[in-house]
């Protein structure tokens, strides 16, 4: 398990070395949303050994849910720089549910005062998602997965790093637990089978992105060869 995990981080590594102290440029209104996605998903690697280092395994399908999500919009806007118009209404409908819930929450209701920042942020996002409405079910997961052209992804992986984050008895009860009986639960280990799936799958997320964005770093695809040779011998 040691060695699996050392050789996780290693391909890891191996793209932040390829990418260290190249210059970003950043040209395209979508190129920074681009790097944003990527930083995402490498955020995620990290979380993931850090996990692993940890002996916890139990939210490792959580953050490579997240990862997906990112990869998918990262693949979507590469091929069309239109997408960053459905990117721009998921950001504003994300904010407008999330200001709502505290607007219509009286222990924080006050902080919605006329003039405030968060009663300004919560009206912007309403007049946004309300103007370009038409891009709501464009927007959701499913709809981003088949325009990616991963509609087997969708129902396969991606349905089942869902059913592990949502009916995920070991993580439910560290999320509402605060005793010394959390620490038990958190610490749940994974077959080695299962693991090695999902940092298998953590692999591609991460080398594919990396060649996605090889441009904005001065670099081109084949850069990453090292990687691949890395990533094809993984977990031998």
């Amino acid at each position: 398990m040691k060695s699996m995990i050392e050789k996780y981080g290693e391909i890891i590594n191996d793209i932040y070395r390829i990418i260290h102290d190249k210059s970003l440029s950043l040209k395209a209104n979508t190129d920074q949303v681009l790097i944003s996605l990527f930083a995402r998903i490498m955020c995620g690697a990290d979380t993931i050994i850090d996990l692993l280092k940890a002996e916890n395994h139990t939210f490792i399908p959580a953050v490579l849910r997240s990862m997906e999500e990112a990869w998918v919009d990262l693949n979507n806007l590469q091929r069309d720089a239109n997408y960053i118009h459905i990117m721009h209404f998921l950001f504003a409908d994300q904010e407008r549910n999330f200001l709502e819930h505290y607007e219509n929450n009286p222990k924080t209701k006050e902080y919605f005062e006329d003039g405030s920042n968060a009663k300004k942020r919560l009206e912007a996002a309403i007049l946004y998602t309300d103007k370009w409405r038409r891009l709501k079910k464009k927007a959701s997961v499913k709809r981003r997965f088949i325009r990616a052209g991963l509609t087997e992804e969708y129902y396969t992986t991606y349905g089942e790093l869902c059913r592990c984050t949502h009916n995920n008895l070991d993580k439910l009860v560290a999320d509402h637990m605060h005793d010394d009986l959390t620490s038990f639960y958190a610490h749940s280990k994974l077959e080695k089978s299962e693991l090695v799936e999902l940092l298998k799958l953590s692999i591609k997320v991460c080398l594919t992105s990396s060649k996605l964005t090889a441009h904005l770093f001065g670099l081109k695809r084949s850069n990453f060869s090292s990687t691949d040779i890395l990533a094809a011998k993984f977990p031998n």
